[in-house]
């Protein structure tokens, strides 16, 4: 065995000689070569070492994508259904608006309360206070009169055989509140030309603001005093 080392050494040193020769000549190559191209190349030689020695962690696992929340069918609150009103009370409404129908009396009944009664309907003249036939005043000489009794009986007078037109104003219980005219003219004119009645604070028709101002300045009626 030691004469088989003896009589190789020399060829196994020429060998060695042979290699480290080549191995200088690769570094004097590489020595010459561009510093883009040095860089290449270690590149290369440094993902080789990698995908060697690294490749279970460089193998890519597919990760399923995360599961969406289920959508819920009902994501809003549903929304309360309006009761419906009950029937009594959509009469109730309906005969209301009836109620503020324009309509005519045909011969209209007065009342000794100052209400008039006709086709159904009870009404009170707009525009004037209430009145009673049961009513008394007092003059400025002291002496006492039945103005009430004066109003009722010229109301009566005046609508006597005549078919009124009224248009409702104000609801009021079991009645209504209604202008009301014979041809173009106030009902209530007569009553307040005469003294009889007092207008309402909030009585904007003209006819009747000129007809109490000529009461008051006459002295007539309530307005002596």
């Amino acid at each position: 065995m030691y004469e088989y080392i003896r009589n190789n050494q020399a060829s196994i040193l020429g060998a060695r000689s042979a290699i480290s020769r080549v191995f200088r000549e690769i570094v004097r190559a590489l020595a010459r070569l561009p510093v883009l191209a040095k860089f290449f190349i270690g590149l290369a030689i440094l993902v080789e070492f990698l995908v060697v020695t690294q490749w279970e962690r460089l193998t890519f696992k597919t990760t399923p994508p995360p599961a969406s929340p289920p959508t819920s069918l009902t994501s809003q609150p549903p929304v309360a259904s309006i009761p419906a009103p009950p029937a009594d009370t959509i009469q109730a409404d309906e005969a209301r608006a009836k109620r503020l129908v324009a309509f005519e009396i045909v011969d209209p009944q007065v009342q000794g309360n100052g209400s008039i009664i006709g086709n159904g309907q009870v009404l009170y003249l707009h525009g004037i206070k209430r009145f009673d036939s049961k009513n008394l005043c007092t003059k400025a000489s002291g002496e006492r009169w039945a103005c009430g009794l004066h109003a009722y009986a010229t109301l009566r007078n005046t609508l006597s055989k005549n078919t009124i037109a009224c248009n409702p104003k104000t609801l009021l219980p079991n009645a209504v509140s209604a202008t009301c005219r014979i041809g173009t003219t106030n009902v209530a004119l007569s009553l307040v030309r005469d003294g009889l009645v007092e207008l309402d604070d909030n009585a904007d028709d003209a006819d009747l603001a000129y007809a109490q101002a000529f009461a008051k300045n006459g002295k007539l009626g309530i307005w002596d005093r």
